[in-house]
């Protein structure tokens, strides 16, 4: 690990041409192989806490600041500076953009390869994407996605996720890379490669037509899918609720039909006499006058008496009295 990091940012120190105050870009860097750190580490932590306060600081002086943080043997040196023609707000800017974290730096790329992975294989009819993303108010990343149109979507897809899964391994940090695969392709870059204008009518194409229907088998047409579905819910909910209205209108006309019918009730009493069984019924009340009772009863003749009922006694009429059956 080492134990010293020299750390400069220079920005627009051109002589030969004219160049924007907040140009983010700068002549020359130096990291020494031989001067990595471990991820993680003490010494990181003061490198970022470094990096963190020095443009704040030469905002805050007029364009330049340096600093340490840290102890040995993970101290960390910085020194900033800008040009002296631009204002405060240029100078957090500026010295923002280069201190950025290089690992920010790909996951923004990624996240962008992935998006336009998505769009040339599922959403574009020539298999293509194109797009940028921002990574600071001065850098923005520019990416391309292609596959060949032989391909199946899926497998597609499938080419290009292994691409940008390599980008890390084979471009890590770097400004711009491109990747061919046999059946894809992919590049990106911090400029606008590509033909900005032909790009985009290329991805708003619309998808190609379905495929129509082979010998008239099959009478289908966009959005059937969802209508046959819709159909079939219907179904499965209108049959139950018509079997049982059907129920209850047939319990309904049977009870109409058992009110109609006049209440009789049948009453059969076995009594015996004069040693056999006699059957007695009654379908209705029947009305007798006493004249009537007193000679079918033999003038209620004790003979004739039968037992004791709930209203009095029971006799036992002559034959010509009993209803026919």
């Amino acid at each position: 690990m080492s134990s010293l990091l020299a750390f400069l940012l220079l920005c627009s120190l051109t002589l030969a041409a004219p160049a924007n105050a907040s140009d983010p870009y700068y002549f020359y860097i130096d990291c020494p192989s031989n001067t990595n750190y471990t991820c993680g580490s003490a010494f990181q932590a003061k490198l970022n806490a470094l990096l963190s306060s020095l443009p704040t600081a030469a905002a805050a002086s007029s364009g330049f600041a340096k600093n340490i943080t840290g102890a040995a043997p993970d101290q960390a040196y910085g020194v900033a500076q800008c040009r002296g023609d631009i204002n405060a707000s240029d100078y957090l800017a500026c010295l923002g953009t280069a201190a950025q974290d290089p690992a920010r730096f790909t996951s923004t790329l990624v996240t962008l390869m992935g998006n336009l992975t998505a769009t040339a294989a599922y959403e574009s009819r020539r298999m293509f994407a194109v797009g940028s993303a921002k990574f600071t108010p001065f850098v923005s990343i520019y990416g391309m996605a292609q596959c060949t149109r032989d391909l199946a979507a899926d497998d597609c897809n499938s080419c290009l996720t292994v691409a940008v899964t390599d980008i890390p391994t084979c471009c890590n940090e770097k400004k711009g890379a491109r990747i061919n695969a046999r059946k894809c392709f992919i590049r990106f870059e911090e400029y606008p490669f590509y033909n900005v204008s032909a790009a985009e009518a290329a991805m708003s194409l619309a998808p190609s037509p379905a495929p129509g229907p082979i010998n008239g088998s099959d009478h289908s047409v966009p959005g059937s899918t969802g209508s046959k579905r819709t159909v079939r819910t219907a179904l499965v909910v209108s049959v139950p609720v018509a079997f049982t209205l059907l129920v209850l209108l047939l319990v309904a006309l049977y009870l109409c039909k058992r009110k109609r019918k006049p209440h009789k009730q049948a009453q059969i009493a076995s009594v015996r006499g004069h040693g056999e069984d006699e059957e007695m019924r009654s379908s209705e009340s029947l009305m007798y006058d006493l004249s009537t009772l007193r000679a079918a009863t033999d003038n209620f003749s004790e003979e004739n008496k039968l037992g004791e009922g709930g209203f009095g006694p029971v006799y036992k009429v002559m034959s010509s009295m009993k209803p026919d059956n």
